[in-house]
């Protein structure tokens, strides 16, 4: 069981938690639950080892925290969110036109693909902006240094460099698709 904590120590409802491996490796991508109105969550299934299990919530902010797990142990674990930054990245063509099919991923220091660790309508809304075109919003993120990972449905892929900054809550990029 986890339980997700504003800065002010409030349950937080509505965030996602997802397990990473002790380098940063996503073991799941993708959930349909959310923590509750007590900013709790029931995880199963984890490898009895160190993990680790970022919190994300699309507001709040996110945090990862250290996790040893041993077989039949259910330690209480609380993840505090921090204040994270918004990344809205729009990938247009020569011409500064809006490309469809371009999916916008930011990948850690391990080369995990964090900002797809997605939960509940976020995997639509994601999937809907990305086919059509729209703003691809990514995050919150936490302040450091990550990778920018373009892809379209050919299998062409395009990276930059991408610093996060404390203390800026939203990123906008308007990036030229150009593998």
């Amino acid at each position: 069981t986890v339980r997700v904590i504003d800065s002010n120590g409030s349950p937080v409802s509505g965030a996602g938690v997802f397990p990473l491996s002790a380098e940063g490796q996503a073991i799941t991508q993708f959930s349909l639950r959310t923590t509750d109105a007590n900013g709790e969550i029931k995880l199963s299934s984890l490898p009895n080892q160190a993990i680790q299990l970022i919190a994300r919530h699309p507001v709040l902010g996110e945090n990862v925290i250290a996790v040893d797990l041993q077989m039949g142990d259910n330690p209480p674990t609380q993840i505090q969110l921090e204040a994270g930054c918004l990344i809205r990245v729009q990938v247009v063509d020569d011409q500064g036109q809006a490309q469809p099919g371009i999916a916008a991923v930011v990948l850690n220091q391990s080369g995990s693909p964090i900002s797809s660790l997605l939960y509940g309508n976020q995997m639509m809304e994601y999937s809907a902006n990305m086919m059509s075109g729209n703003e691809q919003k990514l995050g919150p993120m936490r302040p450091g240094k990550y990778v920018l990972l373009l892809s379209n449905l050919n299998g062409d892929n395009m990276r930059q460099p991408l610093l996060i900054e404390a203390g800026v809550p939203e990123q906008r990029l308007t990036i030229e698709f150009a593998p």
